[in-house]
C-alpha cells in the first residue's frame, strides 16, 4: 500500500514541456497558405503579363494582315479594272474587226467570177472598188461598187457583159457609164466604163 498519493504531473516532474500547437503550427500553417497565395498571385501576374503580350503581338499581326488585305484588295481591284478596259479594247477591235471584214471585198472571188463572166471579145483594162453613195445613182447592200473599165470588139459584146453582170448574184445594179468608139491601143472597137454594186 502506498505511504503518499504523487499529485505532480509528468512533465512536472520530470520537466517534459507539451508542444505549443496553437502558438507554432498555427502561425506556420497561415503563413505556408499566404506564401502559397502570394506565389500563386505572382504566377497569375506572370501569366496574365504573357497573355498581355501575345495579345498586343497578335493585335500588331491583325493590324499588318489588315494592311496587306487593304493592298491586295487595290492591286485586285486594279487588276479587275485593267481586264475589263482590256476586254472593253478587245471587244472593240473585234467590233472594228467585223466591220472591216464585212466591208472587205473578196477580190480572189470577184476575180474569178468576173474571169467567167467576161465574154469573147472583151478586154478589162482597169477593175476596182469604191464606197456606195447612200442616195447615189448605184446602191449596194454592203455599201461598195464595182468598177469595171474595159475595151471590147462591139457594142454587141459589151451588152453580153452587162448581161452577164446581172445574171450574177454577186452583182446588182449595173449601171453603164459610158461606152465610145475607139479602143485605144490599137484595139477597134469601144471603150466602156460599167459599175456594178456588190451584193
Amino acid at each position: 500500500m502506498k505511504s503518499h498519493i504523487n499529485l505532480v504531473s509528468r512533465e512536472i516532474l520530470f520537466e517534459e514541456k507539451p508542444f505549443p500547437f496553437r502558438q507554432v503550427a498555427v502561425p506556420m500553417a497561415l503563413s505556408a497558405v499566404v506564401i502559397l497565395l502570394i506565389l500563386a498571385s505572382l504566377g497569375y501576374a506572370w501569366r496574365v503579363n504573357v497573355m498581355t503580350k501575345e495579345v498586343r503581338e497578335l493585335a500588331i499581326q491583325r493590324d499588318k494582315t489588315l494592311q496587306e488585305l487593304a493592298r491586295l484588295n487595290g492591286e485586285i481591284g486594279g487588276l479587275a479594272k485593267q481586264t475589263q478596259t482590256n476586254q472593253e479594247s478587245a471587244a472593240q477591235q473585234r467590233e472594228a474587226m467585223r466591220d472591216l471584214l464585212k466591208n472587205r471585198i473578196p477580190w480572189s472571188d470577184v476575180v474569178r467570177d468576173v474571169s467567167f463572166m467576161v465574154p469573147e471579145g472583151v478586154w478589162l483594162t482597169r477593175l476596182e472598188s469604191f464606197d456606195s453613195k447612200p442616195d447615189g445613182l448605184f446602191p449596194s447592200a454592203t455599201g461598195k461598187s464595182v468598177r469595171f473599165v474595159g475595151v471590147a470588139h462591139s457594142q454587141a459584146a459589151v451588152n453580153r457583159f452587162i448581161a452577164a453582170l446581172e445574171r450574177s448574184p454577186r452583182y446588182g445594179s449595173v449601171s453603164l457609164v459610158y461606152t465610145q468608139k475607139g479602143g485605144g491601143e490599137g484595139v477597134q472597137g469601144v471603150s466602156f466604163e460599167l459599175i456594178a454594186a456588190l451584193h
